[in-house]
C-alpha cells in the first residue's frame, strides 16, 4: 500500500506549546501555517483573531505527492504582515520563497537584501531598454524620500526604549505621501502629525524613488 501523506511541515515545539494552552492541535496547525511558522506568541495571536471563522476547525490541506514538489504558496497573512511593514508585496514573496515561508527569516532577508533589485527585476529591464551598461555604476541623480526611522523614549541610554515609525505604503515618489505608525512593542498607533518625532530619530532609513 502507498504510504499516508504526511502533513505540512510545523514546528512541533511550537504545536506543543499551544496545545498546552488548551488550543485543538487542528488549530494550532492552522495558526503556524497561516503566520509562516514564526512562532507560537504570532499563532496565538492569529487564533484569538480568527476565533469565529467558520473554517476554523476544517482539516488542515494535507500536501499531495504529485507534481513537481514546489514550494507552497506563503500566506495571505504572512504576507500582509510584511506589507505592513512598508515592503513591496512582490519583495514579500520572493523573501517568503527565499526563507521556505519562515516569516521571521523573511524579515532578515528583507533588510539584508534592501538593495537588491527584487521587483520583478524592473530595473534590470528599462537599464537594457536605454542601452545602459549594467556593469557600469548608475551615476544619475537620486532622490530619496524617508521610509522609517528609529528614536528612544526614555531619560538616558541606560534606561527606556526604543520604538519605530514607518510610514505604509512605502514611498515610490518624492511627492508620495503615506500613513505613518508608530510602532511601540507590541502596541501600533496611527501618528497623524510626524514632523516633531522625527527629528528625534536616532536611525533613518530612505527609500530610493522616482523623480
Amino acid at each position: 500500500a502507498a504510504p499516508a501523506a504526511s502533513g505540512p511541515a510545523v514546528d512541533e515545539g511550537a504545536v506543543d506549546q499551544l496545545m498546552a494552552m488548551g488550543f485543538s492541535r487542528n488549530r494550532c496547525i492552522r495558526a503556524l501555517l497561516a503566520t509562516g511558522n514564526s512562532g507560537p506568541d504570532s499563532a496565538m495571536n492569529w487564533i484569538f483573531e480568527h476565533m469565529d471563522d467558520a473554517d476554523i476547525d476544517d482539516p488542515v490541506p494535507v500536501p499531495t505527492g504529485g507534481g513537481g514538489g514546489g514550494p507552497t504558496a506563503a500566506s495571505p497573512e504572512a504576507l500582509q504582515n510584511l506589507v505592513d511593514m512598508g515592503f513591496t508585496l512582490d519583495r514579500a514573496k520572493k523573501a517568503m520563497a527565499k526563507t521556505n515561508n519562515d516569516l521571521e527569516r523573511a524579515v532578515d532577508y528583507l533588510f539584508s537584501h534592501m538593495d537588491d533589485p527584487m521587483d520583478d527585476d524592473t530595473a534590470d529591464a528599462a537599464g537594457a531598454a536605454a542601452g545602459a551598461d549594467p556593469a557600469q555604476p548608475d551615476t544619475a541623480p537620486a532622490r530619496y524620500a524617508l521610509a522609517a526611522f528609529i528614536s528612544h523614549r526614555g531619560t538616558s541610554a541606560h534606561c527606556g526604549h526604543y520604538v519605530a515609525h514607518v510610514t505604509s505604503p512605502a514611498p515610490t515618489t518624492a511627492a508620495a505621501g503615506g500613513t505613518w505608525a508608530l510602532f511601540n512593542d507590541e502596541r501600533v498607533v496611527e501618528v497623524p502629525d510626524v514632523g516633531a518625532a522625527i527629528g528625534e530619530g536616532y536611525v533613518y532609513v530612505y527609500r530610493r524613488v522616482a523623480g
